[in-house]
């Protein structure tokens, strides 16, 4: 305001240097004090008559103040009405009968002012402040058909206010230019206001005051020094039509009326009824089914993967809407690894295969690229390269590789190959070198006749990708050809079909997410995918899904809590030479337990914060020694040895005892230490290492291969299992070290010797059925039957026949590529979705109850936001209380407001011996921005007071918020499980879990003066026999008597206990069980929450019991 009033003082009296000005704050008003001369006043008191015949309003002057000065006060809207009067004239839009737009002069300068009068006309008048580009290129109309606009017409105003027209300033003259942008615009006589659009969007509001508005034009950084700015009417009348008030409805309450929607909209009634039908319709879910983000998102995935995540698996060549394509590379081929490879004995020369993932893609006779330089096609040498981007998956699409070696001399370019991308062409000989490559006739004699079979209506697709929708069980292959190959995990496996003519086509396996909804959970909760190392996809119980869980028909099938009982809770694999060896049998894969490591590159164990590796040997004290290490050094290497883990045979140790360490002696480097009556070895840190090196087997990796191979050996890798029989490994003398660790990353580590390491943490080439079963995980032959399964809310199954829009995290790390996909899927529903209403009310709650990808650190993750996003969108017309609890039990929100793992204080006290008190984020930010605020406020929303010290009343302090910070104590993940998007991350999509062992038990108090649960009975005043009373409540348990906020260690007690006893009801006589029971035919038909109406009368030993938790109803069927 203070640069503002010193420019209205230079405009009035020419300069402002002498001046003073002051603001004084009189109640809500802005009062101006300036010091002026006599000659001064009488220039200005014209002003003030002039302004006092225009407003009718009286300027009040002090006193004299001196005999050459006088004081006036004058209020700051006086002022300015003076300023505009002298400074700036004021524009009139034309009238409707007026064809010529007016030219409006605006002041130079960045900030430019002009001063505009509210039109008095017709209220179907409509007046514009237009930019417009003068002297448009020839036929730069932009595709834009209809009148062009001018003074009467509509054409170019409404639909898009950012479109390009050509703008004529009457019927008859040239035309002035292109309309750049709408500024500002008055309708009916209204206030002037900014037209909606990026140009007027960096602008302020116009200021109105009277008859007359101010407004400030922002220079663009997009505007031309030429750009014209004409003020241009409109007769509104055809917009004032129907059409025209259904437009301005739909604006209001959509993202946006399309002409589709104007002219569906239903006016059977021919009155503002049809508007109030309109809205009902869109709240009614029936009418108007919602469009929930992560349904859509899930609904859309079909993306490439060949190998099993944690908790997704691929599709097996028998599942329903398999691919089959003609092209090597895909779009998820991004950035991977290409070895190019000559197969020609010179070993430079074509043909050339290219190898993905250790296995053959394809073979070309030509591969080159297009060199600008010399503008000419020159040849990519054999050498290892990376995907460029995303290949186009067609035949002969954009595909290009970057160049990794260095000395290349387009080295930092991507080479476009110029074939494109290549089609698949692979020779017996090649296939033949690889294992895992699966190899079938596909009963067709060419492309075309694929789809003119007698089933060619169950197949789609052009001429490089097919899609069976339903697999090859049409083509007889899955009880034979496919039966044994894919009887063990069926995952990882290479499958090729050749059609009689020789095409070759890839079985392109996609993702295999699984339908797991409330109405329709998976059958046996996912647990047939635990053999194959997945996590059991059924979710857990909560509130949301409780009245839809089930009891799974599936002796495999798996609970959220317990997991599978045919799989004993816990079950490790000991990593020993004898297990080692097992393994390899039971799967054929070549895994090797590393030995021979020279200590090339390898630090002291002295070295300050370095991990250690030491080996057990069976050396004597006598010959366990190492000469010329000082005993400081000896003292703290055998403290470090006190103080490792690790196993019998390996110790690890980390050193943060540097003073006492001598690192600088290279003596230490594989030294030898006895102690404890053991002889220790510093040893490489892969020492003893197991790792399945599968891809080191392949004719193209290993260096050697191909050559022994040429010479008539063997495979030096395979040999040490094939020949020598032996788990070992020993890295060659004459090889250096530099070679293993560049080649490290291909393989894949299980562990350390003497780890215990889990099944599901295997690599897939290792997570047989048969290794399930032969390290317990299967061993206990019981049912699984009466599992209780769960669903989660719109965890759809992926339409597998969709044309591929998403991405999916399934366990593998993630760039930041995916972080879009959030706001694409929020702008492709908004654009599209029917149920415009509730997407805008949905939104609107959105921006009220936050999180935000920086305090979540998972911004590359989809599903869980959109999971979040979802509870608006179910209780857009909901009530707004269950909006505030979905998002308080929301893994998202309490990771937003840190209460996630909050502890009690007692409980930290207990366990950790410090007093500290639960995070208060949430207990502040619930009431603060989520609810009540921060005052008291009556009924029309104005503050209540305190008629003491007449101060608006706090709605909360302190102590509240202290109070209810230990009611948000006990806030967990739930377990992990399948199916669902994650990157080793805690489970974030299904509410969170309540740990009583970490909530506040203490009471709570109300904003009310009272505590939480005044009102509700005390345990101790619940009657006797309470189990038979009205409105007592049973849930469902299934099979595990593992009451709801109980945990695993409890159920393991109770399971292998001889002490622990269940009550039976009488199915006879019971009404308890009648009730439970729910029989029709004489079967159960258990519900999953049993609500009692009435009072019951007990029955045998129900009378001798005065309480019961859990309640045995029939075999495996407890509640």
């Amino acid at each position: 305001k203070a640069e503002r009033q010193q420019k209205i003082l230079k405009q009035i009296f020419g300069s402002a240097s002498s001046k003073q000005a002051f603001i004084y704050l009189q109640g809500f008003r802005d009062v101006f004090v300036i010091e002026i001369t006599p000659a001064e006043f009488r220039i200005l008191s014209v002003f003030l008559w002039i302004l006092a015949e225009e407003t009718q309003k009286m300027c009040s002057l002090t006193s004299f103040c001196g005999a050459a000065r006088f004081k006036i006060f004058l209020l700051l809207p006086v002022l300015l009405q003076v300023y505009h009067i002298s400074a700036l004239p004021a524009y009139k839009c034309p009238g409707l009968s007026s064809e010529n737009p007016v030219l409006v002069s605006l002041p130079s300068g960045t900030s430019r002012e002009i001063s505009l009068e509210i039109p008095d006309g017709s209220p179907h008048s409509l007046c514009i402040l237009t930019r417009i580009t003068p002297n448009p290129p020839e036929g730069a109309t932009m595709g834009i058909s209809g009148n062009v606009p001018k003074n009467g017409s509509p054409h170019g105003i409404f639909g898009n206010m950012t479109s390009s027209y050509i703008f004529a300033a009457t019927p008859s003259s040239q035309d002035i230019g292109i309309i750049s942008s709408h500024v500002i615009r008055s309708y009916g006589g209204h206030d002037w206001e900014r037209v909606p659009g990026d140009y007027a969007s960096a602008m302020s509001d116009p200021v109105c005051t009277g008859s007359v508005c101010t407004a400030n034009i922002t220079l663009s950084s997009r505007e031309d020094a030429s750009d014209l700015f004409y003020l241009v009417t409109y007769d509104h009348k055809e917009f004032s039509s129907l059409d025209g008030n259904i437009a301005r409805f739909l604006d209001k309450n959509t993202f946006g009326p399309t002409q589709k929607e104007i002219n569906d909209f239903d006016t059977s009634t021919g009155s503002d009824q049809d508007f109030a039908l309109w809205v009902k319709e869109q709240m009614n879910a029936t009418q108007t089914p919602p469009e929930y983000h992560r349904s859509f998102f899930r609904k859309n995935i079909n993306r490439s993967m060949p190998l099993a995540g944690r908790t997704v698996k691929p599709q097996h060549p028998c599942d329903d809407g398999t691919r089959w394509r003609r092209y090597s590379f895909h779009s998820f081929d991004r950035e991977k690894y290409v070895n190019v490879t000559s197969l020609d004995p010179n070993g430079v020369d074509p043909p050339f295969l290219m190898i993905v993932d250790g296995y053959p893609r394809t073979i070309v006779q030509n591969l080159q690229y297009w060199n600008w330089e010399i503008e000419k096609y020159k040849k990519i040498p054999p050498g290892i390269y990376k995907v460029c981007w995303q290949p186009e998956e067609s035949s002969g699409g954009w595909a290009g590789l970057y160049p990794t070696d260095p000395m290349m001399v387009d080295f930092e370019d991507c080479l476009e190959i110029r074939d494109g991308n290549p089609p698949l062409s692979l020779t017996s000989e090649v296939l033949s070198d690889y294992d895992n490559i699966f190899t079938t006739a596909l009963p067709f004699a060419s492309l075309d006749a694929m789809t003119e079979s007698p089933m060619g209506e169950r197949i789609h697709g052009d001429e490089t990708t097919y899609i069976l929708e339903r697999g090859l069980r049409d083509l007889g292959l899955c009880d034979t050809t496919f039966s044994d190959y894919f009887s063990n995990s069926g995952i990882g496996n290479v499958v090729i079909g050749t059609l009689h003519d020789g095409t070759q086509l890839y079985f392109d396996s996609r993702m295999a997410l699984e339908e797991n909804t409330l109405t329709n959970p998976l059958s046996d909760g996912g647990g047939e995918n635990i053999d194959a190392g997945l996590e059991c996809s059924s979710a857990p119980r909560t509130f949301l899904n409780q009245d839809h869980c089930i009891l799974s028909e599936s002796d495999n099938a798996c609970s959220a809590r317990v997991g599978r009982e045919d799989y004993e809770i816990g079950s490790t694999i000991l990593l020993s030479v004898a297990n080692v060896t097992r393994l390899h049998e039971l799967t054929g894969q070549y895994l090797y337990i590393m030995t021979g490591f020279k200590m090339d590159w390898v630090e002291s164990p002295c070295t300050y914060g370095l991990y250690s590796k030491w080996l057990s040997t069976d050396k004597s004290s006598s010959e366990c020694k190492t000469s010329g290490i000082d005993s400081a050094t000896k003292k703290t290497i055998k403290g470090l040895l006190d103080n490792s883990w690790g196993s019998e045979v390996m110790r690890l140790t980390e050193n943060w005892e540097d003073e006492t360490c001598d690192e600088n002696n290279k003596k230490t480097i594989g030294m030898q230490i006895f102690h404890n009556g053991q002889c220790w070895e510093h040893v490489h840190p892969d020492e003893y290492e197991v790792y399945e090196m599968n891809y080191w087997t392949r004719p193209d990796t290993h260096p050697g291969n191909k050559i022994m191979d040429n010479n008539g050996f063997y495979n030096p890798i395979k040999k040490f299992w094939d020949i020598d029989k032996t788990p070992f490994l020993s890295f060659p003398a004459s090889h250096p070290i530099d070679r293993w660790i560049n080649n490290r990353e291909w393989f894949h580590h299980i562990g350390t010797i003497g780890d215990y390491v889990e099944y599901k943490w295997l690599p897939v080439s290792l997570r047989y059925k048969g290794v399930a079963m032969e390290f317990g995980r299967t061993s206990t032959g019981k049912s699984n039957k009466g599992f209780l399964v769960c669903g989660s809310e719109r965890e759809d199954k992926a339409e597998t026949t969709a044309t591929p829009i998403f991405d999916f995290i399934a366990g593998e790390s993630a760039g930041d590529y995916l972080r879009g996909q959030n706001s694409n899927i929020w702008t492709m529903i908004a654009l599209n979705s029917k149920d415009q209403l509730r997407q805008r009310m949905a939104w609107a709650l959105s921006q009220i109850l936050v999180v935000t990808e920086n305090q979540i650190d998972s911004e590359q993750f989809t599903e869980i936001f959109l999971n979040y996003y979802d509870i608006f969108v179910k209780h857009a017309f909901g009530n707004y209380r269950d909006v505030l609890k979905e998002i308080s039990y929301s893994p998202m929100m309490a990771e937003m407001l840190s209460y996630l793992n909050s502890r009690s204080t007692s409980r930290i006290l207990e366990t950790e011996g410090i007093r500290v008190f639960p995070d208060e984020n949430f207990a502040r930010e619930v009431m603060q921005l989520f609810s009540i605020g921060t005052i008291l406020l009556n009924m029309d929303g104005t503050p209540i007071l305190n008629p003491e010290t007449n101060l608006p009343i706090p709605t909360y302090d302190n102590f509240d918020i202290m109070s209810f910070a230990r009611a948000w104590t006990g806030f967990n993940h739930q377990p992990e499980r399948g199916n669902i998007e994650t990157e080793w991350n805690p489970n974030r999509i299904d509410p969170l879990n309540l740990e009583a062992f970490s909530r506040d038990q203490f009471p709570k108090r109300d904003l009310n003066n009272g505590f939480i649960g005044d009102g509700y009975p005390l345990c101790v005043d619940l009657p006797s026999k309470g189990f038979l009373i009205k409105g007592a409540t049973f849930h469902l348990l299934g099979k595990k008597p593992l009451p709801y906020f109980s945990y695993v260690t409890v159920y393991e007690h109770i399971e292998n206990s001889d002490d622990i006893k269940y009550f039976q009801l009488d199915s006879s006589n019971s009404e308890l069980y009648n009730n439970l029971c729910n029989s029709s035919d004489g079967q159960c038909n258990f519900r999953n929450i049993v609500t009692l109406d009435s009072n019951l009368k007990c029955e045998g030993e129900e009378c001798s019991i005065d309480s019961l938790t859990v309640i045995k109803v029939a075999e495996n069927v407890f509640l």
